[in-house]
């Protein structure tokens, strides 16, 4: 009976196949659903919202975008490693798929911040942020931030494209798993090239706190915002972006870095990546949506409900990614950014490199 539960139930990191399948099933149909919702009220405005001669850049951009999120999540969730007569996608069209909507997520992004005069936006509270509240306004300086997001996924996707292939070059070549120094050099070189971003992230862009979202004038606000939908979906985005940059960024970076392989290929990935990338956008057209009181496209209450759904559908399919990832390698990274904050490159590098020398180590001693 426990074996059966156990089974039933899968391992921790998802490890059970089943387990993963009916999560990737779930997650895939909610993102689906979401979308069509979308489509649905963008058709019965698409007048107001897409073809106004005002910042005409940012609607073409968002709406080619929104198309290419509408063919991802129909046609490239498949796992292009099977050799089956079902799977019509190579790995070329995925790279392809992948660089387009990296290109078109980082271009809506900056073209909202050229198109539209939000850079003398001020809310009621310092830092807040304008996606979730109805009384908050998108700031200029958070779509700046959010450009550097949408570059990094573009970044990391390539990053996966290049040691997916030169994991098949290895394999053919005899060399797997980091079986040799200069395998191993290598990838530690491409680890510090896919983090060097974040050397200039400070720097160069804005930052906002997710703490700014519940910090408070008066007692009257405090006690208003503490029983709200809207902070508890910001606390939510918090350890959702904690998840994502110490598991699904570093962590899958340094997973690869000492064990390569074809993650982007599997139905896994390429339905977190749609979801990621899908989440990174929608909440500021959401937002757009229930601001624009002309057209009245979409209310808050009704927001939040596809905020809901759409928060559910990613953390589902960022919970498959879990068996992919080696998780002493996440908490590192975890640790070390409550240690030495604001070095993610140099931190990250120093796990990859002392990871990859252990591996070595480890390696030898069983030969």
């Amino acid at each position: 009976m426990n074996e059966e539960l156990a089974a039933l139930l899968g391992t921790p990191w998802f490890g059970q196949r089943t387990t993963v399948q009916l999560a990737e099933t779930l997650s895939l149909a909610g993102l689906r659903i979401f979308l069509f919702l979308i489509s649905v009220l963008a058709l019965r405005r698409g007048k107001g919202l897409f073809l106004q001669r005002h910042g005409w850049s940012h609607r073409l951009a968002g709406l080619l975008l929104l198309i290419w999120l509408i063919i991802g999540v129909m046609f490239v969730v498949v796992d292009v490693r099977q050799d089956q007569p079902t799977v019509t996608l190579s790995r070329l069209h995925i790279l392809l798929y992948d660089v387009v909507l990296g290109c078109l997520g980082t271009a809506a992004t900056l073209s909202a911040a050229r198109d539209f005069p939000h850079k003398y936006v001020k809310n009621a509270r310092k830092g807040q942020s304008g996606t979730l509240e109805e009384a908050a306004i998108v700031t200029q300086s958070e779509m700046i931030e959010h450009s550097f997001y949408q570059f990094l996924n573009l970044w990391q996707a390539l990053y996966l494209h290049s040691v997916a292939s030169t994991t098949l070059s290895a394999s053919s070549a005899g060399v797997v798993d980091g079986d040799s120094m200069l395998w191993s050099l290598l990838s530690w070189t491409a680890l510090g090239i896919v983090t060097l971003p974040w050397w200039v992230r400070k720097s160069w862009f804005p930052v906002h706190s997710f703490s700014a979202n519940w910090k408070t004038n008066s007692m009257e606000e405090d006690t208003r915002l503490r029983s709200s939908v809207e902070l508890l979906l910001y606390r939510i985005k918090k350890w959702q972006y904690v998840f994502y940059k110490h598991v699904i960024l570093h962590g899958v970076n340094l997973t690869l870095a000492t064990r390569p392989s074809q993650l982007v290929h599997t139905r896994s990935w390429r339905i977190f990546w749609i979801a990621l990338n899908m989440s990174y956008v929608m909440e500021f057209f959401l937002q757009s949506m229930v601001k624009n009181k002309r057209l009245g496209v979409l209310s808050q209450a009704a927001m939040l409900c596809l905020q809901r759904l759409l928060m559910t559908s990613s953390s589902m399919a960022a919970l498959t990614i879990l068996g992919n990832v080696r998780p002493e390698l996440c908490l590192l990274s975890l640790v070390l950014n409550f240690w030495r904050r604001h070095h993610d490159v140099t931190n990250t590098l120093f796990i990859g490199g002392v990871m990859i020398v252990i591996d070595q180590y480890r390696q030898r001693q069983s030969e």
